[in-house]
């Protein structure tokens, strides 16, 4: 059965790119347009597309996808957005429960098969996407304390300087970094230290 697809955007070039991307695919039959918040909603009423892939840079996507989750609880929508490394952006993007999820810069493959999976009702979340949820839940994990902490011990201090440093007992320092490590999935402190400074928990030196 083939389908029709919508993509909302106020960028030209992007409603054209992602409209070549999929013209080669056999069972889509047709390709619709929108250029505004207005449009896509009106668009998307009449035709009802199988898949509508939103542009959320120009494109309201809270209000797009509030509307038509009132009408149609099984709408099938993709979110494409440029906050794939912006933690907090990609965690509002997330809750908005869509059925797929594309970076800006996704490659025509990745798009491809984000459609294929939708279209077999299963979400579609990009591995890189998965991945910041995870370094997310790890960055709620510790407390400031922790991350303190961290921060002395990639500056070199030992357990017994940083008690010193923070007016603490060593035993409290040796149970804040087993936390840390059991948090950030790590048995010794330089990986920890490592993983803190991947995550963006610590500045890199150089």
């Amino acid at each position: 059965m083939k389908i029709n697809i919508l993509v909302a955007s106020r960028s030209c070039l992007f409603r054209a790119g992602v409209a070549a991307i999929l013209e080669g695919i056999d069972w889509i039959s047709e390709i619709t347009e929108a250029d505004s918040d207005d449009e896509s909603a009106r668009i998307w009423m009449r035709s009802r597309p199988g898949v509508t892939v939103l542009d959320e840079a120009t494109i309201n996507s809270s209000k797009f996808m509030a509307y038509v989750r009132h009408i149609d609880l099984a709408a099938r929508v993709v979110i494409v957005t440029d906050d794939d490394h912006h933690v907090e952006a990609l965690s509002k993007t997330l809750r908005l429960e869509a059925s797929g999820y594309l970076s800006r810069v996704a490659r025509a493959e990745d798009i491809q098969r984000c459609m294929e999976d939708v279209v077999r009702g299963r979400r579609f979340i990009p591995a890189a996407f998965e991945k910041r949820q995870r370094e997310e839940q790890l960055l709620k994990a510790l407390s400031p304390r922790q991350i303190e902490i961290l921060s002395l011990m990639a500056s070199g201090c030992t357990n017994r300087v940083i008690a010193t440093l923070l007016s603490i007992g060593s035993e409290t320092v040796k149970t804040h970094v087993r936390y840390i490590c059991q948090k950030l999935g790590v048995k010794k402190r330089i990986s920890a230290i490592l993983a803190a400074q991947r995550l963006g928990i610590l500045e890199v030196k150089r």
